[in-house]
């Protein structure tokens, strides 16, 4: 008669045999492959954390200042290529002839903040707020503005070549004398703004709110102004030969001397050669 036990020896073989799997090569093998996957796992768990910011670290290139509370602070002449300042705290901070190319201030509150003659091209400031920041003389070709609010800011002589100032606002800002070649302000607000002397060369004004803006004397040859509101602005003595004014508010505008040689008008007309004030 056999007698059958609960399982037992099937057990004791079972745990024999995985045993010895995991001694073979086979199961070495397989093993390492495990833990070779889960390090795996882990390095680019780690490295897909955004760094952390420092706000104690010192001043340099590609610094992260993060969300750092830098009001007051005397910046001035620094080298902060490419360094990240999103959601800093810039109030009123010194940072005249500081180098910032490339430099992202996106989110930040610079309100006050002086940047005079800094070197800012390509820099980003996205949403920053800057209203009443200084930028004189300031080299910001192909700087990011969009949504930027930089009411009251100064800006006179700054070099905005290719700037973007996508529905940025801009009203009291005062630009005289800047060079804005081939700068966007499409769907941005400038009304009361200041612009007498400007160099704005096929700058875009698409849709643009300057209503009181002051242009006297300033170079807007070939500029864009499709469906923009100039009610009551100041264009005495511009030049606006072969500007586009199509469906362009010039209501109470004053143009006298007002150069508008082949100026595409607000009516589709193109304005004779010589037009002068008025289009011919």
């Amino acid at each position: 008669m056999r007698l059958y036990s609960s399982g037992r020896p099937a057990s004791g073989r079972t745990d024999q045999n995985h045993r010895s799997s995991c001694s073979t090569p086979a199961g070495h093998k397989a093993k390492a492959l495990r833990q070779a996957y889960t390090g795996g796992i882990l390095l680019l768990c780690c490295l897909s954390q955004p760094a952390q910011a420092a706000c104690d670290d010192p001043p340099a290139p590609q610094v992260n200042w993060t969300g750092c509370d830098l009001r007051e602070r005397d910046l001035g002449g620094l080298d902060l290529r490419n360094a990240s300042l999103r959601n800093a705290q810039l109030q009123g901070a010194n940072l005249q002839r500081s180098n910032l190319r490339g430099a992202n201030l996106s989110y930040a509150d610079a309100s006050g903040a002086d940047f005079g003659e800094a070197l800012m091209e390509s820099s980003i400031l996205t949403r920053t707020l800057l209203n009443e920041a200084v930028f004189e003389g300031a080299q910001l070709a192909g700087a990011r503005f969009s949504r930027a609010d930089l009411r009251n800011a100064r800006l006179g002589n700054a070099q905005l070549q290719k700037t973007q100032f996508l529905e940025a606002r801009l009203e009291g800002a005062d630009l005289q004398g800047s060079d804005l070649t081939e700068a966007s302000f499409e769907r941005a607000s400038l009304d009361s703004a200041l612009l007498q002397q400007v160099k704005a060369q096929e700058c875009r004004f698409v849709n643009t709110s300057m209503e009181g803006a002051d242009f006297t004397g300033a170079d807007l040859h070939k500029a864009n102004f499709v469906d923009a509101l100039l009610i009551g602005a100041t264009l005495q003595d511009a030049d606006l030969s072969r500007a586009t004014l199509v469906g362009a508010d010039l209501t109470n505008a004053r143009l006298e001397g007002a150069k508008l040689d082949s100026a595409m008008w607000t009516d589709r007309r193109r304005c004779r050669p010589g037009s002068v004030g008025e289009c011919r």
